[in-house]
């Protein structure tokens, strides 16, 4: 997407712009829940739990459910599950943004004693709640307040006005088909169910003691006090407390405008703003304004739109500004906050590739790749985590309990895992776990962040993870050919490969930074007993094979790199273990003798890609040479070897032209792993035979007596005869009774 807006604007096909985010800067403001916080986010856990179960009786009691579980109206009752859902995730969002305030608030005073201005970006204002809490309220009343507006009420409000009560009977069409609809009583009134209002005005009663915390625009403004605040909102009033007091203010048409100028002018230095104040507003250091201090902007609530994001993060950020504004996106440790961050990061991503050619720069680094649970990386870890509970491998908890707490099925009629098509989807996961206990969404996303790291590495060392556009700051380039693929017969933009030999600084750990950087419960000491060379083993990983299910497995630390690789696999490794004196004196001497540089040959596929964008390997990856003197090129990395066939793919030469030398078409084979298809039908391919690799002649059995005059020999290995080419002179007279009719590169085939 990066490159396809970046060449779509170079044609003049498209263009797109946003502000520079230069001089802005970012610090997350986190707030570490308290002990209260956790016992009251528990107990609303637990109540929905309770509201759920509660919820499957009233749907048997008013004849939605029968008595044996089967569903009579699907359609009603997937309106009543939908009507719960869509209530318990807005209920903990807003108790989720309310418990952030009191750390809001701190940091907001000591913003301002620093001579800034703080403005808080926010979502919800409470207003329907509040709306319906006045309407039956008589007016005159409305001077002396006792209500409560805490989000408490959505759920109040859910159970009085969308929990099922009213009975229903079942009613066949003329052609047989059964539906429901409210049973009646002689004079034609809706029949209630006493059951189902019972199993309602229990849940109430207790719901009704249970502990609440204010919304997040409430709770500031109480803390802060209403004079100090300018509110931008689309409420046309609200409930302040006033001496002791709480009482209704209306909040005129020009309301919004007034606070707005008390905030630029200087009266107020603490600004927040909805949805409803997020566009057609500027909120910025403007050089016009008397209020030119630093703003120090909060985001409480990303929401779900990042467009919406976007626009309100814009309102501190314009042209004509004395300074720059301090971006503070508001988090907690609570892991289903990953609900709302996941989105926006996924969409901020899109909307700087699209705008800026770089998925980077619309968040600017405010949100990170692991904070994106919409990837397909992230779906495919989703299944996988799935998989494992089913099979009893995740350590979070059972199937029958996962099933009971978030309401999702994963298991079908006949007791097996459900197909992919048919089980829940990330964005409905996501929702469930954040209505679960604390102790439950650490447990659970720690077992879904154990096999996501695991697959992103996996894809980094195959080179199917998509980074985006990285750069490659060489500390010494040398070009060695540049050759031009293709000129564009309309524009005359070329399409160029580029060669090069980089020379890059390497990163190397001495052993004081290895063992501040691995847990000491989760590592051990080993010396290599043929290489002689040292590493640190970081214990207690997981790693998942296709089919899902995960297998124990270890990181290998080195001075200048690491990888992890299965249990298995690494006891068959030469890496022993050995005290921690040895090891240490061992990777000291390592670090001593090994180059601080490193030098290879890369290839760059630059210019204009869109034309030969498939005929581009597969899994090339995206990056930004520059050269110490200034020189930049973007394009697509490919390996040296991948050359050749990019070539042939062209048009530019033929396969038969390229692989005519035998000594060349060996180091292809041997160093590269390429393999190459024969028109005999034969493939040759490098294998490893006694410790050693080897040129097989693949499928050469029906031809050995052939093969032996042209110079390749046979061995018999468990029975069975292979044919092998070790010198040049024989894989050119192969190549030339045989030639090449494709080139197939090590990383393609896998």
């Amino acid at each position: 997407m990066e490159l396809v807006a970046r060449e779509l604007k170079a044609m003049g096909l498209y263009m797109a712009r946003s502000l520079s985010f230069d001089g802005v800067e970012y610090d997350a403001l986190r707030h570490e829940l308290t002990d209260e916080n956790v016992g009251i986010w528990d107990a609303w856990a637990d109540a929905f739990q309770i509201i759920h179960a509660h919820l499957g009786e009233a749907l048997k009691a008013v004849g939605i459910v029968d008595e044996d579980g089967g569903t009579v109206s699907g359609q009603h009752k997937s309106a009543v599950m939908s009507a719960f859902e869509s209530s318990k995730q807005r209920f903990f969002a807003h108790l989720l943004a309310g418990m952030k305030a009191p750390t809001i608030a701190t940091d907001i005073r000591r913003a301002l004693s620093e001579g800034c201005s703080a403005i808080v970006q926010i979502v919800s204002t409470n207003e329907a709640v509040m709306e319906r809490r006045l309407s039956k309220i008589p007016p005159e009343e409305w001077n002396n307040l006792t209500i409560d507006l805490t989000p408490k009420e959505y759920v109040l409000d859910y159970l009085e006005g969308a929990f099922p009560i009213m009975a229903m009977r079942e009613v066949t069409d003329d052609e047989d088909n059964v539906t429901l609809e409210p049973l009646r009583d002689g004079d034609g009134n809706p029949v209630v169910c006493q059951e189902a209002v019972a199993l309602r005005d229990e849940l109430v009663a207790d719901l009704a003691c249970l502990p609440a915390v204010p919304g997040v625009l409430d709770a500031l403004l109480e803390t802060l006090g209403p004079d100090n605040v300018a509110e931008v909102t689309g409420r046309s009033r609200r409930v302040l407390l006033r001496d002791g007091r709480r009482v209704v203010e209306r909040r005129g048409s020009a309301a919004n405008r007034a606070e707005t100028d008390a905030f630029m002018t200087g009266r107020k230095r603490i600004l927040i703003f909805s949805d409803a104040g997020g566009t057609g507003r500027s909120y910025h250091a403007d050089l016009a304004s008397p209020n030119q201090q630093r703003r120090v902007h909060y985001l409480a609530e990303p929401g779900w739109r990042a467009d919406a994001a976007v626009q309100g993060l814009g309102r501190s950020h314009r042209t004509n500004q004395a300074c720059p504004p301090l971006f503070r996106p508001v988090t907690t440790d609570i892991q289903g906050e990953k609900r709302f961050l996941s989105t926006i990061a996924r969409r901020l991503d899109s909307l700087g590739a699209l705008t800026r050619g770089e998925r980077r720069t619309a968040g600017n680094g405010m949100f990170s790749a692991d904070d994106n649970l919409e990837s397909p990386f992230a779906y495919r870890a989703l299944r996988h985590l799935y998989s494992n509970i089913v099979w009893g491998e995740a350590s979070c908890m059972k199937v029958d309990e996962f099933q009971l707490k978030t309401g999702l099925r994963l298991i079908d009629e006949d007791g097996a895992l459900r197909e992919s098509d048919d089980l829940p989807p990330m964005n409905t996961f996501l929702n469930r776990i954040l209505a679960l206990r604390i102790a439950d969404q650490n447990a659970i996303f720690k077992d879904l962040d154990q096999i996501l790291q695991s697959i992103l590495e996996q894809a980094a060392t195959s080179g199917a993870l998509d980074r985006g556009v990285e750069d490659i700051a060489a500390d010494d380039l040398t070009i060695t050919s540049e050759e031009v693929l293709r000129t564009d017969t309309v524009t005359g933009a070329q399409t160029k490969v580029i060669s090069a030999n980089i020379r890059e600084k390497r990163r190397i750990t001495n052993s004081a930074e290895i063992l501040d950087i691995i847990d000491p419960n989760a590592r051990g000491y080993y010396v290599n007993k043929r290489s002689g060379g040292a590493a640190v083993v970081e214990t207690g990983l997981v790693r998942t094979d296709e089919e899902g299910r995960m297998h124990r497995a270890v990181r290998i630390w080195r001075p200048d790199r690491h990888h992890s690789v299965s249990v298995v696999d690494f006891q068959e490794t030469a890496w022993t273990e050995a005290p921690f004196e040895v090891w240490r004196a061992t990777w000291d001497a390592e670090v001593a003798s090994t180059d601080p540089f490193h030098t290879r040959q890369i290839a760059l596929v630059t210019g204009m890609l869109l034309p030969i964008w498939q005929k581009l390997p597969r899994h090339g990856s995206v990056r930004r040479l520059k050269a110490p003197d200034g020189r930049r090129w973007l394009g697509r990395m490919l390996d040296p070897e991948e050359l050749p066939q990019l070539r042939v793919a062209l048009g530019l030469t033929d396969v038969a032209t390229l692989t005519s030398d035998g000594d060349e078409v060996l180091r292809m084979v041997l160093d590269k792993g390429s393999e190459l298809e024969l028109s005999g039908g034969f493939w040759l391919r490098r294998v490893r035979v006694m410790d050693k690799y080897r040129v097989e002649v693949v499928n050469g059995r029906t031809n050995i007596p052939e093969l032996k005059l042209l110079g390749g020999f046979v061995e018999i290995i468990s029975h069975t005869p292979r044919v092998f080419v070790s010198t040049p002179t024989a894989m050119t007279k192969i190549l030339a009774k045989w030639p090449a009719s494709r080139i197939v590169t090590q990383k393609a085939a896998a």
